[in-house]
């Protein structure tokens, strides 16, 4: 593939921010954390938000005895890390990045045995449907088609 989604609602209904939105926005809104607009143009389903968002989370838990960080991998990261991993993997160009995939495949495996949190079972991939549909083509006639621009 020679572009790897980015938001973690591609992988579950094929298009962005949608429930993975939905669930990043429920955790975040019972941390301290609030998104700057301004710094950050991502949405909050975007792997990068993702995280970052859940690095915070770690640092604020040394502090306090509330673990969103759980909530956040259990509800959105376990849901489509593996499949983020294997599209990585994938890619005739992913040379470095399959160094990465390798070490990300290998650190949320720890993080569910750690968390007791199970590998989602495998289903069709909504993504690899979603990237392979053709251009949605319409049957309507062009304006020019439409109207008699002659009269």
């Amino acid at each position: 593939y020679s572009n790897i989604p980015l938001t973690a609602s591609f992988y579950k209904e094929g298009r962005d921010e949608g429930l993975a939105k939905k669930l990043v926005l429920d955790t975040l809104r019972k941390s301290k954390f609030r998104k700057n607009s301004e710094l950050c143009k991502d949405s909050e389903d975007f792997i990068g938000f993702i995280f970052y968002l859940m690095s915070s989370l770690l640092k604020d838990e040394v502090n306090t005895n509330v673990f969103l960080s759980t909530e956040l991998f259990i509800n959105v990261i376990n849901e489509f890390i593996d499949e983020f991993i294997n599209f990585i993997k994938e890619s005739k160009e992913s040379n470095f990045y399959l160094h990465l995939a390798n070490l990300m495949q290998n650190f949320f495996e720890l993080e569910r045995s750690i968390l007791a949190v199970e590998k989602p079972k495998i289903k069709p991939s909504v993504a690899k449907e979603m990237i392979e549909k053709q251009p949605y083509l319409s049957n309507l006639k062009t304006t020019k088609e439409k109207f008699d621009w002659g009269e």
